[in-house]
């Protein structure tokens, strides 16, 4: 798969950077974006999807993209090769979505990221802060 992945993100001109969390740095995202391919086999796959709001326990590795630029006039240009790259990577995805990879564009996602959790979450949100204070 690790091969597959590289070719697919070739083609965007980047290099998938793949390793385990403990091997494999991810300051070059800061420095004007890139992606980060992290291997998933560790503790957090140890437990049941329901034992806290993070359900993704089944994911094998966890795809961080990062886009970054200076000039404004880059805006669009950036989001839509972020966009693209993103769509040309779906195949590879469990569907999920970290909740702290949302951007504020976001929103329709958002149930992704708590996936069967996401109704206990509402329950829980609407018992102990029913006046949406945070």
């Amino acid at each position: 798969m690790g091969r597959d992945f590289d070719q697919a993100t070739q083609a965007h001109g980047l290099a998938a950077t793949m390793g385990t969390d403990s091997t494999t740095g991810v300051a070059g995202l800061t420095l004007g974006g890139g992606i980060g391919f992290l291997s998933r086999s560790c503790a957090v796959n140890r437990f049941d999807e329901g034992a806290t709001a993070y359900p993704h326990r089944d994911a094998a590795y966890n795809l961080g993209i990062s886009a970054g630029w200076e000039a404004a006039g880059s805006d669009e240009a950036a989001i839509d090769w972020t966009k693209t790259l993103h769509a040309d990577l779906a195949a590879y995805s469990t569907g999920g979505v970290y909740m702290n990879y949302l951007d504020r564009d976001d929103g329709a996602r958002l149930e992704s990221a708590y996936g069967e959790n996401w109704l206990r979450l509402q329950q829980v949100k609407a018992k102990y802060d029913p006046d949406n204070f945070c």
